[in-house]
């Protein structure tokens, strides 16, 4: 679970459903707490479940989760991970690890997730942590138990159906209208 309120997460579940990517890549600036051995585990859960859960806490609630399918930590890991060529296309990937970075972070770990989904809002007094406090900032906290009911919020587009008269003439590239949509952003926390 990570600390963020930075409000990515909308417009990350809305492109990832209008365009129908396969994954898409999360960073965050500091690696778990309990690093080796928390990462030790999370490779056996991806190993044996194929996923885990990423929360996010926004004001003491958790609102969002991420199902992570992979993770690496150095461009020696992201070179080998062959993501690009198990999926076919994946929301903010790129190749150069040192390009996942803001004005003043850059990534310690990089998740692959296969989704990002809005979640009724549940107290974080819910989740129990494995050694570890309630994350604060920009720490990552591990879980070691969390609810067994997690309601998901459906998805809604938020563009506007507009009705046009026929023979209605546009102009401008179809680039140039969507320009705010298709922006690229990287994620972080």
């Amino acid at each position: 679970m990570a600390s963020d309120n930075t409000g990515w997460q909308d417009e990350t579940i809305e492109i990832m459903n209008e365009d129908s990517y396969d994954a898409c890549i999360l960073w965050n600036s500091k690696r778990p707490t309990g690093t080796d051995s928390t990462l030790k585990q999370l490779r056996e859960i991806i190993k044996e479940d194929g996923s885990f859960y990423f929360y996010y806490n926004q004001g003491g609630n958790i609102n969002y989760r991420a199902k992570i399918i992979d993770f690496v930590e150095n461009q020696i890991q992201l070179s080998s991970s062959n993501w690009q060529s198990k999926y076919t296309s994946i929301l903010d990937y790129n190749e150069d690890i040192t390009l996942y970075r803001d004005s003043n972070k850059s990534a310690s770990i990089v998740f692959l997730a296969e989704s990002i989904e809005e979640i009724k809002p549940i107290s974080i007094d819910k989740f129990s942590f494995y050694k570890s406090s309630r994350p604060t900032q920009d720490n990552i906290s591990p879980i070691q138990e969390e609810p067994q009911e997690i309601e998901i919020i459906e998805y809604k587009s938020k563009h506007l159906t507009m009705q046009h008269p026929l023979n209605q003439i546009f102009y401008g590239s179809p680039a140039q209208k969507n320009l705010s949509y298709n922006k690229l952003c990287f994620k972080y926390h």
